[in-house]
């Protein structure tokens, strides 16, 4: 066994680190999948174990001392809790919570007799896992921490040929980076559009509730949007069929924590036989509430000076349909009725539109500015009668 010391030495001083490293068992720590992004709140696995061997060695056991920063990690489980065996080795572990204000350490056993189970002549480039330790995000504002497997006194303990024992000490530290972010929270759309008809009302992403009217000859629509947040998801989007009457739809939006907010859309197709506006306006005139093809009844506020409405309007089928206009002319002071009819030539069907226009009463307003001057009048008229008066008792009293 000696002899096999000195030739190892030989080797390493003649070939160099470099050559010799193969023939060593280095140890080794890296982050299950190789991520190193870690959310708050996320649980993630640290592999340990050992790259490389001798040619005519076993690997029977490793021993490490691990460290972490306790203010920013916490240990969910080591081997699951040390209850199962991982790789068929055995494994103990002792977390000491008393070796720092911030720093927890690990001294981590793995072991087997079974030589079967023993790793041999591994390459240095291959990892193999012999334990971990699972790990927990704890809430922090920090967006980084270590895990360091500690060189000293961390060593693998293996069978050279003759079964006898040597341990192969760790020849530094390996240091494993963990980048921690907070996952976004954000369960809002930054969009949402349909390709046919129009929402109602326009989209806003406060806005959870949206309607949509569409012709009977649209039996599909498209139903598109995206999540405002980071690493968020959709559900609920694309090419939907369509049925006469109500389609209601859900759209669910997920943040990349887990939170949730859906959004509906209620499409409705219109009955085949129908004749109807697709568009009103009346000039520089608000309709209350805004046009919508599925109301009937406006209300529309004037002024004195109007006497008609400047109406223009679509029908659904301008060639076939005819619009007629009852009521619009001559608006009296107060409430007017105007009615808009749409026909169909060909079918028995029509539909209306009630325009309830309130006329402003400007000639009452004059009324009451005369009224307000003739009073104005009859006052300073009394005034000057009052003075007059006061004028001749003054002069009657200096002659006597």
């Amino acid at each position: 066994m000696k002899n096999r010391i000195i030739i190892f030495l030989f080797m390493f001083l003649i070939l160099g680190i470099d050559n010799v490293s193969a023939d060593y068992p280095d140890c080794h720590a890296e982050l299950d999948g190789f991520s190193t992004k870690m959310a708050v709140g996320e649980e993630f696995i640290y592999n340990v174990g050992t790259m490389g061997a001798a040619s005519n060695g076993y690997i029977n056991g490793i021993h490490y001392v691990i460290e972490y920063d306790n203010s920013k990690l916490e240990v969910v489980s080591i081997n699951d809790r040390v209850a199962a065996a991982y790789n068929g080795w055995e494994v103990s572990a002792v977390n000491d919570t008393s070796t720092g204000l911030r720093v927890n350490k690990i001294v981590l056993d793995a072991t087997t007799t079974d030589k079967s189970k023993m790793y041999h002549s591994i390459s240095v480039e291959k990892f193999v896992k012999i334990a971990y330790i699972k790990f927990r995000v704890k809430n922090t504002e920090e967006t980084s921490t270590n895990i360091e497997l500690i060189g000293d006194g961390s060593y693998h303990r293996a069978y050279i040929e003759n079964d006898e024992d040597f341990d192969f000490k760790c020849n530094g530290t390996d240091n494993t980076v963990v980048n921690i972010y907070k996952k976004n929270t954000d369960t809002s759309l930054s969009s949402l559009n349909v390709n046919q008809g129009e929402l109602d009302p326009k989209f806003n992403p406060q806005t959870a509730s949206y309607e949509v009217t569409v012709d009977n000859e649209v039996n599909v629509i498209q139903i598109d949007g995206t999540c405002s947040g980071t690493n968020c998801s959709i559900d609920g989007i694309g090419l939907k069929e369509l049925k006469v009457g109500e389609n209601r739809y859900t759209i669910s939006v997920k943040s990349e924590n887990g939170n949730e907010k859906t959004y509906a859309v209620s499409v409705t197709r219109r009955e085949k036989d129908e004749a109807y506006l697709t568009k009103l306006s009346i000039g520089d005139y608000d309709l209350l509430p805004d046009f919508n093809s599925n109301f009937n009844n406006y209300v529309v506020n004037v002024p004195y000076e109007v006497k008609k409405l400047d109406l223009k309007y679509m029908s659904n089928d301008d060639e076939n349909n005819i619009v007629e206009v009852l009521g619009n002319k001559d608006f009296k002071v107060g409430q007017n009725e105007v009615i808009i009819t749409v026909k169909n030539k060909e079918k028995d069907i029509e539909s209306n539109y009630n325009l309830l226009v309130i006329k402003a009463d400007k000639v009452e307003e004059v009324k009451k500015s005369f009224f307000d001057f003739k009073t104005i009048a009859i006052i300073i008229l009394s005034l000057i009668s009052i003075v007059e008066a006061l004028v001749i008792i003054f002069k009657v009293r200096r002659r006597r």
